[in-house]
């Protein structure tokens, strides 16, 4: 039988790296993008909201002689202290349209990429868990991500379910967060820093590790995919050195930052960027915690890269877009120096 790889959220940073993954082992593939994002060459587009489930029936329809693989990577990922209700209603109403047609179209395998922030555990390093409660985690999107979860483990489907930790794209990683941060520094936009850290991941791995899961991975089963934790000084020291520029010294400390958050998020919304610091995040990262992937490491044959080796990547995206912006702006005042001479 012919196996079609689903991927949902396929427009995004994530998605698209795992798209073409699939399509360079030869694998035949469907994305399901937003109206206006790009179509990926080799691959199947399919246009639909997950948030409509009868959007998505052609993007399920399939012959009797195929049999499908639904990888469930859309969603909102949200780091402000009031989410808005389309964050619910992607994250976990979007869930419930993706497993109502799994099993009318009877899919093989449904591998859902969930989020450390969706387990809740009090270990100093933190393993999979069986139990996912809303109520148990703090932040809108927490919330959504271990009730999505939870929708999925109870879905009588064979499924596998994926926890990335904070992921790091090694590009120029638009609307990524963390990218973001590297970003701002790289750029003379940041002249101080919040204490605290988190695990960070390369996408790459990430990627690995999902295909890895669709024949590896046990049904029912959770799979943390995690990297290094590295505080946010750590981080940016190292792309410090990599990058030659000076360090940041200055550490805000987290009861400041708690007390001028609303302010942050009010003025990235008048910049309009996606907040770095907000209550959310600072709350966050303030809390150490290490994320095991020793059980991935076992049964998928999950490995993560050296993070140096992703900042490499990053640093050199950025300074690549640097330099073609400069030239393009030059290029555009000697045209308009030009015009004003004649």
């Amino acid at each position: 039988m012919t196996r079609i790889y689903l991927v949902t959220g396929a427009g995004g940073n994530l998605g698209s790296a795992l798209v073409k993954e699939l399509l360079s082992g030869g694998n035949k593939v469907r994305t399901l993008l937003q109206e206006g994002q790009d179509t990926i060459k080799g691959a199947e587009n399919f246009y639909g909201d997950v948030q409509v489930l009868d959007s998505l029936r052609p993007f399920f329809a399939h012959k009797a002689e195929e049999k499908i693989i639904v990888i469930h990577a859309a969603g909102i990922i949200s780091i402000e202290e009031k989410v808005s209700p389309l964050v619910q209603s992607v994250n976990v109403g979007g869930v419930k349209n993706i497993i109502a047609l799994c099993k009318e179209y009877k899919a093989e395998r449904l591998i859902y990429v969930s989020s450390v922030h969706a387990i809740y555990s009090k270990e100093k390093v933190i393993t999979e868990v069986e139990v996912f409660d809303p109520n148990l985690v703090d932040g809108s999107y927490a919330k959504s991500k271990a009730e999505a979860t939870k929708l999925v483990l109870e879905s009588g489907l064979d499924v596998v379910v994926l926890h990335p930790s904070g992921i790091l794209v090694p590009g120029i990683g638009k609307n990524n967060n963390l990218n973001q941060l590297i970003h701002d520094f790289i750029n003379h936009q940041l002249f101080a820093i919040c204490p605290g850290g988190y695990d960070i991941v390369d996408q790459r791995d990430v990627v690995n590790g999902i295909i890895k899961a669709v024949d590896k991975g046990r049904k029912g089963n959770c799979y943390i995919l995690s990297g290094k934790y590295l505080t946010i000084k750590q981080l940016l020291d190292k792309v410090a050195e990599l990058s030659g520029q000076k360090k940041i010294t200055k550490i805000l400390s987290t009861k400041f930052l708690l007390s001028v958050s609303a302010f942050c998020e009010f003025y990235y919304k008048l910049k309009k960027k996606k907040p770095l610091f907000t209550k959310y995040s600072i709350k966050t990262v303030s809390v150490y915690q290490e994320f095991s992937s020793q059980k991935a490491f076992k049964e998928l044959g999950y490995k993560a890269r050296p993070i140096t080796q992703t900042l490499k990547r990053i640093v050199n995206a950025y300074k690549d877009h640097n330099t073609k912006y400069l030239k393009k702006k030059s290029q555009k005042l000697s045209k308009k120096g030009a015009l004003v001479r004649v």
